[in-house]
């Protein structure tokens, strides 16, 4: 497993982000805007990439950002690092691949976070909305009591799903909140259904019984699992019963999950949840 601190000199670096779930490990990345960093700037991201360090993580790898470091004789390494997953996906210039853990919360990974946003700020969704809507997800990302309940809009509800972390535990609440307020949107809807892992809490469980009996190889999911599934469950019959009606974002499940060949799962997936919804702006 790769080790950050091994990282040697530099003399540039480049941050990118990404769409969203789509960095390197198994699957083509698509990069959306990028910096380079000489100088000061690229030693100060260079010392944060070597302070990263930990050792549990999770299946899944949800990037939004990326970066790479290079020497005098050129690339060193590319790599898109998951804040929600605590994992970091890396790419070689001889085109090997490797992968190591890092804890999300640590104040190193949480300076980098930071220091990102900064000088590359992710949210197109954060960006279209007034500064008023915009103070509002804000103050319901920092979890401040009821800010969730300010959020009245379709365009808000989604600028706050596709935030950085939101699928982490202390935003379940919030989840459970939109996915039954009439203003959630179909694509919205199906943002937090296909990020929520579903061949994988569907291929294991069919029903809240079936988790607490569940076989021993799955005790370690058994806590996050009686979130997921009845989430899952109550998406998917939410929205075969037309409970979301507006169109106002776009998203499309076969960009977010390229790979929908899925093993046998004891619930299927409907249909209707792996067509896009292409929004439509008469609804805004």
């Amino acid at each position: 497993m790769y080790v950050p601190a091994t990282l040697p000199p530099i003399s540039r670096a480049e941050l990118f982000s990404i769409e969203r779930g789509r960095g390197f490990g198994g699957q083509e990345p698509v990069f959306l805007e990028a910096r380079s960093f000489e100088g000061t700037l690229a030693q100060h991201l260079a010392t944060l990439w070597q302070a990263l360090s930990g050792k549990e993580w999770m299946r899944c790898h949800i990037p939004v950002y990326g970066m790479a470091f290079y020497d005098e004789a050129g690339l060193i390494l590319k790599a898109s690092l998951c804040w929600e997953c605590n994992n970091i996906y890396l790419h070689f210039p001889d085109g090997s691949t490797g992968f190591c853990a890092f804890n999300s919360q640590s104040p190193s990974a949480q300076e980098l976070l930071a220091f990102c946003k900064e000088y590359l700020p992710r949210s197109a969704e954060l960006k279209a909305l007034t500064s008023e809507q915009r103070r509002r997800v804000e103050d319901a990302l920092e979890g401040k009591p009821r800010a969730i309940t300010w959020l009245t809009s379709s365009e808000e509800l989604h600028a706050f799903v596709t935030a950085e972390s939101i699928l982490r535990p202390q935003h379940i609440e919030a989840l459970w909140h939109i996915i039954r307020y009439p203003q959630c949107a179909k694509g919205t809807a199906l943002w937090i259904f296909w990020h929520s892992e579903p061949l994988f809490w569907l291929s294991n469980f069919a029903s809240t019984e079936e988790i607490a009996e569940s076989p021993s190889r799955l005790s370690s999911v058994r806590s996050e699992a009686l979130t997921r599934v009845p989430m899952l469950l109550e998406i998917q019959q939410r929205y075969q019963d037309g409970f979301y009606t507006r169109d106002t974002v776009a998203v499309d499940p076969t960009a977010l999950l390229p790979k929908l060949h899925s093993p046998e799962l004891k619930v299927p997936i409907a249909e209707v949840l792996r067509q896009p919804v292409f929004g439509d702006e008469t609804q805004l």
